[in-house]
């Protein structure tokens, strides 16, 4: 009986994302990829994207996609509903520009938090520890194979061949004593105690050096909106996932 209902349900989305796809252009891209994130979070960890990392939202109105290359962080893509930004460099007091790929930490207690102006009004803050985070274990938890439980017969996991590799870990919304005991465990040479340690928190803003035509600023984006409908085309969802995906698809996937 199981089996059934949940074929049914995958049935249900798969004749959602058709229909969907009858109707892209109508799409409020957007607002639809912010919707669909917490409800197809798994996809986060078992989707390669090339070029750039998965997106996290910087408030209700805008979402950020790291750009990567060879291993490092070269820029922010920067989404509103009606815009789409990509920063690839900071401002210095003497108006250069320094890459985001060459940005290092002044000592290695240093947080930069980086902010821009996307649409003219609303400041935005990205926070950014160069290195923080890379060079974990695959067993820690950004950089984890993502797993579902397919409801079948001797349920199995469903996992990725190999391991993203996650470039830019956000420290945003993590405690600082976090980030302090990371800082503290990577460190040569530190204090006598994690408590004795302080970050160097320094405000940068984001410039552009290089500037991006409209279908390649936009590609990120529209990039995940896909992504994301391939993972429910290929995973089977619970019933409550389901009902949320219904209600998107009816509201900000129409």
């Amino acid at each position: 009986m199981m089996i059934l209902k949940t074929n049914r349900l995958k049935l249900a989305a798969l004749i959602l994302i058709a229909v969907s796809g009858a109707t892209a252009s109508a799409y409020d891209t957007f607002a639809c990829v912010r919707d669909l994130l917490p409800v197809t979070e798994a996809a986060s960890f078992q989707v390669h994207r090339k070029g750039f990392e998965k997106p996290f939202m910087l408030s209700e109105r805008f979402m950020a996609f790291p750009s990567i290359s060879n291993d490092v962080v070269t820029g922010f893509f920067i989404y509103s509903a009606d815009h789409a930004h990509h920063y690839d460099s900071v401002q210095n007091p003497d108006g250069s520009l320094t890459p985001l790929a060459a940005l290092r930490r002044t000592n290695p207690n240093t947080l930069y938090q980086l902010v821009a102006q996307p649409d003219g009004l609303e400041t935005v803050t990205l926070k950014y520890m160069p290195g923080y985070g890379q060079g974990e274990s695959v067993k820690s938890g950004p950089v984890i194979l993502g797993s579902s439980v397919l409801p079948v017969v001797g349920s199995f996991m469903s996992r990725t061949n190999a391991p993203l590799k996650v470039i830019y870990h956000n420290p945003m919304g993590l405690d600082e004593e976090v980030l302090k005991q990371w800082v503290y465990d990577h460190s040569t040479r530190r204090p006598a105690n994690v408590q004795q340690l302080e970050l160097d928190h320094q405000i940068l803003h984001l410039a552009t050096k290089t500037e991006l035509d409209d279908k390649t600023l936009w590609a990120p984006l529209k990039r995940e909106l896909e992504l994301r409908k391939a993972w429910i085309q290929s995973h089977n969802l619970d019933e409550e996932t389901f009902r949320e995906f219904s209600r998107i698809k009816e509201t900000s996937c129409k």
